[in-house]
């Protein structure tokens, strides 16, 4: 078998009523991408950033290796081919890729990159932690590190340099050997290794006993007014803003909060939307001052393949990632006024048109915007 020939059906089978079904002979799983995220989101939250990076990146790193280490015996020849990695990325589901360079398997120096476009994870981070400073891509870069260092015997890393999750119009990776890699890895190569969860959940350990404490004190000062979202309501003029907020959950009606920065914006649109009918379901949170304008239609309303170079394939926007619960605009007063004529054409017809269609698509979403403006 070669790559050029390798399609699903060469590669999954199951029963025809399911129950059990396998990806090159071995079990897998199908788990809707968004659970993934909300496992994100909950390690993130609860373990901290380099903790998440940490488990994730190791995750992708012995999916990676597994997969490598299984055509080793079953397809030898496939492995011997650099192409075949990014093949089985695309046929998992994960990730589209293109523009794949590498050298042959034989040359003492490995380099590969490669463009990704349609990553599930930057797009689960966008939907459930919002824009992010650096790349977010840790388990597909952890794959590609796991399979190719099985594949060539020798310790390799991928690197993301550019992220969709960061605001980049594409994800851009780059792969070579530890020894080729020199002094540049060395930022990277805790999230490689078993010790810094060790450690650094020992250190978590240590924090939350501490918070624990700090929080049983405050519940005593403040006498039982700390909500559960963690809003400290002691003032009369809090407990005014939790009534309202309260009241703006039970109806779809839009919401916007204003307030300085730091004041807990997001918390209060979190708050409402916890406390509505839409609780459990998608809450999006995204800052538009963080994404460019060149990239907010798209961004908010998704694109059809080929509408703009780049677009080659549909992508769903975060008010339809949004369908069904809340998106909260922050920093609503940085957006263009063009986008927010488009805005205000959404919360009227409560449907979204992706860039480069001429068709509707309706959503249900409430809609919450937050601003430190006076936007009078």
């Amino acid at each position: 078998m070669k790559t050029k020939d390798l399609d699903l059906s060469h590669v999954l089978s199951s029963k025809p009523k399911g129950g059990v079904m396998y990806f090159l002979g071995q079990r897998a799983l199908v788990i809707d991408a968004r659970a993934l995220g909300f496992l994100r989101k909950e390690l993130i939250n609860n373990l901290g950033l380099s903790v998440a990076r940490n488990m994730l990146t190791r995750l992708g790193y012995a999916h990676g290796w597994l997969t490598a280490d299984n055509l080793s015996s079953e397809y030898p020849e496939l492995l011997e081919d650099p192409t075949c990695g990014p093949a089985l990325h695309m046929l998992q589901g994960m990730v589209n890729a293109r523009e794949f360079r590498a050298n042959p398997i034989d040359d003492p120096v490995h380099n590969m990159t490669c463009i990704w476009e349609d990553s599930y994870e930057a797009e689960q981070h966008l939907i459930h932690i919002g824009i992010s400073g650096e790349p977010v891509c840790w388990t597909l870069t952890g794959y590609v590190s796991g399979y190719i260092s099985r594949m060539l015997g020798r310790e390799t890393y991928c690197i993301e340099d550019k992220c969709r999750g960061k605001g980049d119009a594409l994800c851009h990776i780059e792969s070579r050997t530890r020894e080729d890699w020199g002094n540049l890895i060395d930022d990277h190569l805790p999230f490689f290794k078993e010790e810094t969860i060790d450690g650094v959940l020992k250190d978590v350990t240590a924090r939350l006993r501490r918070s624990e404490r700090r929080l049983s004190r405050f519940k005593r000062l403040f006498n039982g007014d700390v909500h559960p979202a963690g809003i400290i309501a002691s003032s009369e003029a809090m407990r005014q803003v939790l009534d309202i907020a309260r009241r703006a959950a039970k109806v779809d009606s839009s919401v916007i909060i204003s307030g300085e920065s730091g004041v807990g914006k997001e918390l209060i649109a979190r708050f409402i939307h916890d406390e509505s009918a839409r609780a459990g379901r998608p809450f999006v949170a995204v800052n538009c001052g963080a994404v460019t304008e060149t990239l907010l239609e798209s961004e908010f309303f998704g694109h059809a393949k080929g509408s703009f170079t780049g677009a080659d394939s549909d992508r769903t926007g975060l008010f339809e990632a949004a369908n069904g619960g809340t998106i909260l605009l922050d920093e609503i007063g940085e957006m263009p006024p063009g986008m927010q004529m488009k805005l205000l054409r959404v919360l009227q017809e409560k449907a979204v048109r992706r860039v480069g269609e001429n068709r509707s698509r309706p959503v249900d979403a409430k809609v919450i915007a937050a601003t430190n403006r006076d936007l009078d």
